[in-house]
């Protein structure tokens, strides 16, 4: 989950993905001097559908979401730094999911797993256009089954963050080029 402010509607609550997506994709087009129809142009699609992005109205698809490239190297590397960064602290767990993993159960959306001390666990999951809490515990139990085929298939944490460091340094030099 990402921080750093507020979701629409929601105050006081962590943004989620495509939320942090949408206000980091606002920051960088404006850092970058484009307008949204600009962007929209570069990336085939209107600049309306960019507001909507931006202001979190629309979760973009994977393959849309790949085509901004409003950012700079010394940018991607600077984002890439701050993963590593939590990735070494106890806060979050990062696994990178590599792409010879191929098609994976959590492919279709996300899907968070939550437990707590005193009730069963529960799941939400978040597709193209939906959310929905889950708290069967039939279902729950195919979600933790889900993850936890997925998480297999990721690399190991130290592995990821090995990963993670040596693309920042990658576009750190592409920086300096």
């Amino acid at each position: 989950m990402a921080r750093g402010g507020s979701g629409p509607g929601r105050p006081g609550r962590p943004k989620i993905g495509w939320e942090f997506f949408g206000s980091e994709l606002r920051r960088r087009r404006e850092a970058a001097g484009v307008t949204q129809q600009e962007l929209g142009e570069r990336v085939f699609c209107s600049g309306s559908y960019i507001g909507q992005f931006e202001s979190a109205v629309r979760k973009p698809q994977l393959e849309l979401a790949r085509r901004f490239d409003i950012g700079s190297d010394a940018d991607m590397a600077e984002q890439l730094r701050h993963v590593a960064e939590l990735a070494q602290g106890d806060r979050v767990l990062v696994q990178v999911l590599p792409f010879s993993a191929r098609a994976h159960a959590l492919l279709e959306g996300n899907l968070t797993v939550m437990t707590f001390v005193d009730a069963p666990p529960v799941a939400y999951v978040e597709g193209r256009f939906s959310g929905e809490l889950l708290d069967d515990p039939a279902v729950v139990g195919k979600c933790e089954a889900a993850f936890d085929h997925t998480r297999a298939s990721a690399l190991s944490p130290d592995v990821s963050l090995a990963m993670i460091e040596s693309a920042a340094k990658e576009y750190e030099r592409g920086c300096e080029a």
